[in-house]
This record gives structure tokens, C-alpha cells and sequence, in this order.
């Protein structure tokens, strides 16, 4: 099947296009250049990407660290009072 797009209209709109008609598309020299483009940009949407999942990543290890360092807290306080409870109950003087 064969069809015309206007001459204006992205590359990425014509691959789609053609894709969902089941057709080939034909580059010229300036489909050549947008198709460079977008591969830069692909590329460019990748590191992105994987920064930002390095980022993310790094901040879910960050609150990991901070909830196991806060429970720690959390139970060296409560085994505290316990020995003290336990102490002055005993007679103990503190």
C-alpha cells in the first residue's frame, strides 16, 4: 500500500503511519537528517532515564539506611527503659 504524506509532517508521525498501515516509508535526505535527530534524542531519553533510576535507586537505599538506623533508635530507647524499669523495680537505686 502506498500513500502520501505532506512534507511537513514529522518523521516519527510517518513511521507510526506507516507502520499502522502496513507500509514502507521512503527517506529522503532531510527524513535521513530527522531520523539522525531522533536518534539522538532516543539517546539522549535514555541516559535520562537511567539517571534518573540511579537516582532513585540511590534514594530508596538512602531511606532503607535511615528506617534501619531509626529502629535501631527506636529499639536501643525501648531495651533502655526496660533495664531501668527493670532495675528500680528490682530496688535498684538509679
Amino acid at each position: 500500500m502506498a500513500f502520501t504524506l505532506p512534507a511537513d509532517t514529522p518523521l516519527a508521525e510517518r513511521v507510526t503511519r506507516a507502520r499502522d498501515a502496513r507500509a514502507a516509508v521512503v527517506l529522503n535526505g532531510r527524513s535521513l537528517d530527522e531520523l539522525h535527530q531522533l536518534i539522538l534524542d532516543t539517546r539522549e531519553l535514555e541516559r535520562a532515564f537511567t539517571e534518573r533510576t540511579i537516582a532513585v535507586a540511590d534514594g530508596a537505599a538512602r531511606t532503607e539506611r535511615e528506617i534501619h538506623a531509626a529502629r535501631a533508635w527506636i529499639t536501643g530507647t525501648c531495651l533502655a527503659a526496660l533495664i531501668i524499669l527493670a532495675a528500680r523495680a528490682g530496688g535498684l537505686p538509679l
